[in-house]
This record gives C-alpha cells, structure tokens and sequence, in this order.
C-alpha cells in the first residue's frame, strides 16, 4: 500500500470520523438528512448534497472499501499530480456521479437519500488505469468487489469474506494470481456496472453513480490533455 499524501489522508480521516459521530449518536444526529444526495423531488435536496453526500457511509463495510479505493488510486495519483488537480477530478467525479444518480432519482421518482464516495472512487479506477495503463492487478484480489456489487445479501456477504481473506492471507485462495492491466480490468468494471444498473435498478446500489463517477473522472483528464470534445489546448 502507498504512504499517504496530504489530501488523501485529510479525506479519509474526515470520512472515518464523519462515520463514527453519526455511529456514536445515532438518529439524534442523522447527517444525511442534511448532507446525503436527496432526489429532487423528495423535497430534502439541496445544492451542496452534490458534494457532501460523499463525505458519509452507511456502514462499515461502504466505509472500508471507499476508503482503501481512494488510499490505492488516489494516494499515487496525487503525488503524481499533486493535490490541486488531484482535487479537481475527485470533485468533477463527485459532482458528475451525484449527477447521474440524480437522473435515475427523477426517472424513477420517490424520495431516496445516496451516501458514500463510491462514484469518486470509480473515478480514481479509471483516471489510475488511464495514467498507469500496463499496471498489473490480480484480478482476483476484485472479486470481492464484483460479488459486493450484485444483488443480494449473499452475494455481498461472499465478497466481504473474500475480502477479509485475501487481505489476511492470499495463500488461502486456491487460485493462482491472474494478472490483468489496470485499463482492461476497468473496462470489465465499467460493463459490470452497466449491466448491473440496467437489470437490477432497484437494487439499493447506485450503478449508474459509480459510472457517472468514471464518465466525470474521464473528462476531466481530456480536458487537461486538450482532447475532444474540449479545445486542442493542453492544460498540464
């Protein structure tokens, strides 16, 4: 794992503390009444829930995967970058996640409140596979991810087990490593998602956030490259 860069370890210190006071004091003290993404037509929504739903988690498990997302990608990404710009594509992730969900939420009206930085951290996966393209990854290190995203408590039960598991001790897995660059494991997510978000729309997990999280992450990085469909001049 990457050391910590001053951005990164502001985020997750504020997200793991933002967790554990609404934990502690419970529906005395519901941030997300205030600070998750409402749909519009709920009547709660407000303009900084853009940005502010993803500062909150609604369990430990969401807790844990975002933040070690963001501390993988997002630690080397801003020591490449630094922490302005990296900054900027975390936020244009953000926003244009909280975009998308917003649609879903207007198409399929009823008041729905969204939590957690799952659409930046989607965001960090492409904008990493992108910068780092021949990067390797064991694909089965992801396979918890993919079994959390599909519905289902047994599915999502499955990967957190896998999860702990392989982080504890890879050797138990009787599956040999199968690497994977960083750009074809994304596009295999991206598909996922897609599928997920068309079939299981009501699946309680915001598909179509997490790629609004990738669309905005994809052009923030032709923006700065001056690639279409923005202007020919480089903002490196």
């Amino acid at each position: 794992m990457p050391p910590l860069p001053r951005l990164t370890k502001i985020l997750l210190l504020t997200c793991g503390a933002l967790f554990l006071i609404e934990s502690l004091l419970g529906s005395s003290f519901a941030l997300d009444r205030w600070f998750g993404l409402w749909s519009i037509n709920s009547g709660n929504f407000m303009p900084w829930q853009l940005v502010s739903y993803a500062l909150l988690h609604n369990s430990i498990s969401h807790l844990v995967f975002n933040m070690l997302g963001l501390w993988m990608f997002g630690s080397e990404l801003e020591r490449l970058w630094g922490d302005r710009r990296y900054g900027q594509l975390l936020l244009a992730a953000t926003l244009t996640a909280g975009l998308a969900q917003l649609t879903m939420g207007f198409l399929s009206p009823g008041a729905s409140v969204t939590v957690g930085a799952s659409g930046a951290t989607y965001g960090l996966l492409l904008a990493y596979a992108l910068t780092f393209p021949r990067k390797q990854f064991d694909l089965v290190g992801f396979l918890p991810m993919v079994l959390m995203i599909m519905p289902g408590q047994l599915f999502y039960t499955l990967g957190l087990i896998l999860f702990v598991v392989l982080f504890t001790n890879r050797s138990l897995i009787p599956i040999p490593p199968l690497p994977i660059p960083a750009l074809q494991m994304v596009m295999i997510f991206g598909g996922l998602e897609l599928l997920m978000g068309v079939m299981f729309s009501r699946s309680g997990i915001a598909h179509f956030a997490h790629l609004g999280g990738m669309l905005g992450a994809w052009l923030m990085l032709r923006y700065w490259r001056g690639q279409p469909p923005f202007s020919a001049k480089k903002r490196w």
